[in-house]
Formats: C-alpha cells, sequence, structure tokens
C-alpha cells in the first residue's frame, strides 16, 4: 500500500479477515504466480483496532491486490475508497473470478494433492497464512565458485530464506502435491532467480543452469555434512 499512498498506508487495517494469499503454479508451462487481496479500512487513528457499526457506512474501505511472479514485487491496484458493502462485495467478486470459489470467513479453501482438480486448471490456489519460522535457515552447497570461495555451505540471505520458507510451508500443506515441490525464488541481492526443487532439495539458477543442493535446518546450525556432489 505504501507504493500507492505511503500515508494512507500507515493507517490501515485489514477488515475482518478479508485477506487472501493464491498461486498457481503450472511447471509443465513454466508458470508460477500469485495473487493476493485484502479489504482495507482506513482507521484514522493508528492505533485503533475496532470498527463500529456506524464506521461501515463511510467511505473508508479500499480494495487492496498484488499479483506477478513467484518471488517478486509484481503490479499493485487499490481501488476506493468504498462503502465496506461494495468493498467486500468486489473482494469476493474477485476471489470467485481468480478461483472458482466462493469466499467463505473461515478460510475452508484448503489447497491439496486433488485441489487443483476441484478449481480446475489455469485456476488460482487458496494459500494459508503462513508466518515463516524464526529458527530456521536454509543454506546451499557452493562448489567451483568462479570467484574463488572455499567449497562448503553459504546461508541464504533473510529475503530469500523467507521466500523459501513460505513455499515449503505451502508444499507441507498440500500434503507434498507434485505441482508445489518446485517453485521460484527471486534473489533481490543477486537479480538471479531460482528454481527450488523441494522434494529433491536442489536449486537451479534459471539464468545459468547451474544446479546446487539445499538443506533447511531447524536448529540454528549449518548442515554437518557436506551433500554427495
Amino acid at each position: 500500500v505504501a507504493r500507492i499512498d505511503e500515508m494512507l498506508a500507515s493507517k490501515m487495517e485489514v477488515y475482518n479477515d478479508f485477506s487472501a494469499r493464491l498461486a498457481l503454479v503450472d511447471s509443465t508451462n513454466n508458470k508460477d504466480v500469485y495473487f493476493t487481496m485484502q479489504v482495507l479500512v482506513d482507521c484514522k487513528k493508528k492505533k485503533r483496532r475496532v470498527i463500529v457499526d456506524s464506521d461501515t457506512h463511510l467511505g473508508r474501505f479500499y480494495v487492496f491486490c498484488r499479483w506477478g511472479a513467484t518471488g517478486t514485487n509484481g503490479d499493485i491496484n487499490m481501488d476506493g475508497p468504498f462503502d465496506v458493502g461494495t468493498a467486500v462485495r468486489q473482494f469476493k467478486a474477485t476471489f470467485h473470478s481468480k478461483t472458482g470459489n466462493v469466499w467463505s470467513n473461515n478460510n475452508t479453501h484448503r489447497c491439496d494433492k486433488d485441489s487443483e482438480a476441484r478449481v480446475g486448471v489455469g485456476k488460482y490456489e487458496f494459500m494459508p497464512p503462513i508466518i515463516p519460522k524464526q529458527h530456521s535457515k536454509w543454506y546451499y552447497y557452493l562448489t567451483f565458485d568462479p570467484l574463488g570461495k572455499p567449497d562448503g555451505w553459504y546461508e541464504y540471505d533473510r529475503d530469500n530464506a523467507c521466500q523459501a520458507e513460505v513455499l515449503y510451508a505451502d508444499f507441507e500443506h498440500s500434503n507434498r502435491a507434485a505441482r508445489f515441490s518446485t517453485r521460484l525464488v527471486h534473489s533481490r541481492s543477486s537479480g538471479f532467480t531460482y528454481s527450488v526443487n523441494l522434494e529433491n532439495m536442489t536449486q537451479r539458477n534459471t539464468s545459468s543452469g547451474t544446479i546446487r543442493p539445499i538443506e533447511r535446518t531447524t536448529n540454528g546450525l549449518p548442515p554437518s555434512m557436506a551433500p554427495n556432489v
């Protein structure tokens, strides 16, 4: 939201859990994109958390959307201000057009091994809210580095690790559905995009084609052993 209106963003709150994170993953067509949307309300005062009935008729509600290739900032759009009914109707209509499902606030639109067949080819799937685990770390194994770095495990930077952790959680949440096994991580620091295989635990640089082993640890330490490379 700050990319549109920084002052307004400082006063925004998500209204009544109207927030959805969607993904469309089709590895056969090299497609991995996301679509997120929220109903936001201008709370006027940053510390105010409660929306009273009289507020819902005011033009203080917005529908915010962000979309693009997984791992990128993507494009953004914010419609409004609306009254609450108009904002919620637009949110629900957009959710239905993207997923083929009717929105329900209990977030029962679980993605799993069969959900792609239920929503249909070319439709987005609802992804659960994910809070990356703070104690998990991601590493890649470097060999034959052209810049002369020693062979060994190197930790992902924070942004890349957060991306990888969310994609890993999505993979686990889907009961390790095959279509969620290979996802894209975009490194803002290097400018490279990596195809990360969460089943085989490898990453492939989509520009150079270089494939390296990766590991996820939860003890705060790097992997103790070198992979078979």
